[in-house]
């Protein structure tokens, strides 16, 4: 497997220029630190007690789990000011909106025989298009989307940019054959409602929004015919399948693994027996056993605590916690915090939340970067 893309270099070059700026918090780097110690120990304890040995996929998931520290530590040092935060949020939304339109096209192109690969879409420029990542391009569409629309009102775009993707997101996510996008989307409309709510007018302007985009996505499926409509029957079964059967038996081979060092302990980076486990909890079970795991959850509420002290307004605290929940979430479904492509843009986010926050003069500062 692949485990350095074009955007992981830019990022190690990021971290390496922002390595002496970082702010080092006592008890996260003490808690990374248990959880590499544990990895370790557990690698070892792997060799003594299975016979393989995968030195490349070894490295490859060390560099994953360090990646995570070592970006979000190099990412917060940065400070924009206002022109350039705005700059950020405008290039992270035409990456989106790019990506969203790209499931079009990829559909079109795969189902008319001019691009050989799976009818589920993949990224652009992807190696291979025959192996679907469409469970990572639905998760990004879905928290690209809710994080674009809660923070609509503080970076402003034309609207009828706004109407084009709120009537093609919906689409494009059913286009993705994979449901955890769709669950995403289903867990935060509530909250959707909740943070964008002013008064009965906007409350039915919303409604009214959303109302369209669900009935052109309807009048689009019912037009839709041969595989692709298969696909979108997929998104919309919430059955057991192969697909959540697969994630059960994942799951017990990686309580297996761990069953060697009496749970305790998994086989570490080197001996395990499969490269993806489809939930992070399998993952750091089978890597670093029970204790590892909660070191894990420790290590999220720590973060999830943070939040308090980080944001006062209660928008912007509300959306951290519903990205923060919903990431949690989809970490569960599959591992994507290991996955470079998710976990940049996740974290862009919090970090331009972040940035929201420190302005001083809310009104003033979102009427600056409107007028420029």
């Amino acid at each position: 497997m692949d485990f350095f893309r074009p955007i992981d270099i830019l990022s190690i070059i990021l971290i390496i220029f922002t390595l002496k700026k970082w702010k080092l918090d006592i008890t996260e780097l003490f808690l990374w630190i248990t959880i590499f110690v544990l990895i370790f120990f557990s690698s070892f304890l792997g060799l003594q007690v299975t016979n393989s040995f995968d030195l490349k996929n070894g490295l490859g998931f060390l560099y994953k789990f360090f990646f995570i520290y070592a970006f979000k530590n190099s990412l917060f040092v940065i400070e924009p000011d206002k022109k350039q935060l705005k700059i950020i949020y405008n290039l992270w939304y035409v990456v989106y909106y790019i990506l969203m339109i790209w499931v079009f096209i990829y559909v079109y192109l795969v189902s008319n025989k001019l691009l050989a690969g799976s009818l589920r879409p993949s990224f652009p420029f992807s190696n291979d298009y025959q192996y679907s990542d469409a469970h990572l391009y639905s998760n990004y569409l879905s928290l690209s989307f809710i994080f674009f629309h809660l923070t609509r009102d503080f970076f402003k775009f034309p609207k009828i940019i706004r109407l084009i993707e709120l009537i093609l997101i919906f689409p494009s996510i059913f286009l993705t054959g994979s449901r955890n996008g769709l669950l995403l989307i289903l867990l935060s409309l509530p909250a959707i409602i909740i943070l964008n709510y002013k008064n009965m007018r906007y409350l039915s302007k919303e409604l009214l929004y959303f109302g369209v985009a669900f009935l052109f996505s309807f009048v689009l499926f019912l037009n839709i015919s041969g595989d692709p409509s298969l696909i979108i029957k997929r998104t919309l079964s919430f059955s057991v399948d192969a697909s959540i059967l697969g994630r059960v038996t994942k799951f017990q081979t990686a309580v297996q693994e761990a069953s060697n060092s009496i749970y305790l302990f998994g086989v570490g980076l080197f001996s395990k027996q499969g490269i993806w486990y489809d939930g992070m909890h399998s993952q750091i079970i089978a890597t670093g056993g029970l204790v590892s795991l909660l070191i894990f959850f420790l290590l999220f509420f720590y973060y999830w605590r943070g939040r308090e002290k980080a944001f006062r307004r209660k928008k912007i605290y509300y959306l951290f916690s519903l990205l923060f929940f919903l990431y949690f979430i989809s970490n569960l479904i599959t591992e994507f915090a290991l996955v470079s492509r998710s976990l940049i843009p996740f974290l862009f986010y919090i970090f331009i939340l972040i940035n929201i926050e420190k302005s001083e003069d809310k009104i003033k500062y979102f009427d600056e970067v409107n007028q420029e």
